[in-house]
C-alpha cells in the first residue's frame, strides 16, 4: 500500500489510458478500447481499423488488464481508508467498480466470440466449416486462426490461454477447457518451439 500511496496518481495515468471513465477528461478519451456494443476491446482502440476492421488477438490480455484496475483500485480504497482519505477512498472505489465492469464484459465476449464450442448450449455462433476452438485474431470482418507472430495452432490456442492469473478461472470455463484441450496438446506435440519456449 505504500508504493500505492506514493505513486496512486501515476498509476491513475495509465489507468485512465485504457479505462477512462469520464467525458470531461480533456487528456484521455472515455474507454479508449472497449466497443460498448459487442462487449469487447479492439487492440487499436475503437477509432483504428485495417481494411478487415478492427481487431483483437489475445482477450485473455485485456482481461487481465481490466481485472488489474479493479485489484488496484480495491487495494488503494483499503489504504486509503485505513488513512481516512474519504476522497480518494471513493476514487479508488470508482476505479473497482469500472474495473469490475470491464472485467465483466470482457470475460463474456471472450467465452461468446474467442472460445468456440463444437457442441453443448454455448455452440453454434460460427459456421460449422470453423473448426478451431479458438479464435487467434478477431477483426469486424472475420475469424482467423493465427496470431500477429505466427499460424501455428498452439500460438492461437495460447494467446488466449495466457496470462494466468486469478480471474482465469472465471475465464477459462473447464467445458471450454476440456474440449480444447486435446487439440492444443495435439499442436504442441507437432511443435519444435514449443517446449523450448515454455507453450
Amino acid at each position: 500500500p505504500d508504493w500505492g500511496r506514493e505513486y496512486f496518481e501515476n498509476v491513475l495515468l495509465l489507468i485512465r489510458d485504457i479505462a477512462n471513465p469520464s467525458p470531461d477528461d480533456r487528456y484521455f478519451p472515455t474507454f479508449r478500447m472497449k466497443d460498448w456494443y459487442l462487449g469487447n476491446s479492439w487492440a487499436g482502440g475503437i477509432a483504428r481499423a485495417y481494411p478487415n476492421g478492427r481487431n483483437q488477438e489475445s482477450s485473455s490480455e485485456s482481461i487481465a488488464a481490466y481485472e488489474a484496475v479493479s485489484l488496484f483500485g480495491t487495494v488503494m480504497a483499503k489504504a486509503w481508508s485505513d488513512d481516512n482519505n474519504k476522497a480518494k477512498t471513493k476514487v479508488a472505489k470508482n476505479i473497482r467498480e469500472v474495473g469490475r465492469l470491464l472485467t465483466a464484459t470482457e470475460l463474456r465476449s471472450a467465452d461468446r466470440y474467442w472460445h468456440v464450442r463444437q457442441s453443448g448450449p454455448k455452440a453454434g455462433i460460427y459456421p460449422e466449416q470453423y473448426k478451431p476452438l479458438v479464435v487467434g485474431i478477431m477483426w469486424n470482418m472475420m475469424a482467423q486462426f493465427q496470431t500477429w507472430f505466427g499460424s501455428a495452432p498452439h500460438l492461437a490456442y495460447g494467446i488466449q490461454l495466457l496470462p494466468l492469473t486469478p480471474i482465469s478461472e472465471r475465464r477459462d470455463d473447464i467445458d471450454w477447457c476440456n474440449q480444447l484441450y486435446p487439440s492444443f496438446a495435439e499442436s504442441c506435440k507437432h511443435a519444435t518451439d514449443c517446449d523450448q519456449e515454455g507453450r
